[in-house]
């Protein structure tokens, strides 16, 4: 009978054993990508096709899904000034943790335009729990090469970046 008990108890230890491990600090976290700046030319002619990527200094970890917004404005010369056209946002969703290359968005220069800027908007949904880590405010370090890409949210379901970019027309 003490031997039953023993059986018992010594299996009621393993077991609780294995669910405090299996529940342990070194779980996986989602954390988003951070950026460096932007790969674009800084000046091109109208009509020239451009190529804009947004460069990641740190691929992302443990996010399924990834929504890419880019949109771009560009400025024309008017008898009385200046004037602005607004383009429509382009958007492309990619599995990210299999594809994680760094977001690309091609265009052409209106014929008319004096100046571009190219906005993009990075939107992540996380795998795994993500952390509160980012509240809206400016954590960049201003060392991005051309243009900047800043973190604007980050939470435990997903986070989102967002920046943009001036392309001088010459």
């Amino acid at each position: 009978m003490k031997k039953t008990y023993l059986s018992y108890a010594v299996a009621a230890c393993m077991g609780l054993c294995a669910l405090a491990t299996a529940c342990s600090d070194s779980d996986a976290h989602s954390y988003m990508p951070t950026f460096e700046g932007f790969d674009a030319p800084k000046t091109a002619s109208p009509g020239d096709s451009v190529t804009v990527y947004a460069r990641q200094s740190k691929k992302g970890t443990l996010i399924y899904h990834a929504r890419y917004t880019w949109s771009y404005y560009y400025d024309y010369a008017t008898e009385n000034g200046t004037g602005r056209v607004e383009s429509d946002p382009t958007y492309q969703t990619v599995c990210y943790d299999m594809e994680p290359d760094d977001p690309q968005f091609r265009f052409y220069v209106p014929d008319s335009a004096t100046s571009v800027v190219v906005t993009f908007v990075g939107d992540y949904d996380y795998s795994a729990q993500g952390d509160n880590a980012y509240d809206g405010s400016d954590t960049s370090t201003g060392s991005v090469s051309n243009g900047y890409i800043r973190p604007v949210t980050s939470n435990v379901a997903g986070g989102k970046s967002k920046g943009s970019v001036r392309i001088t027309i010459r």
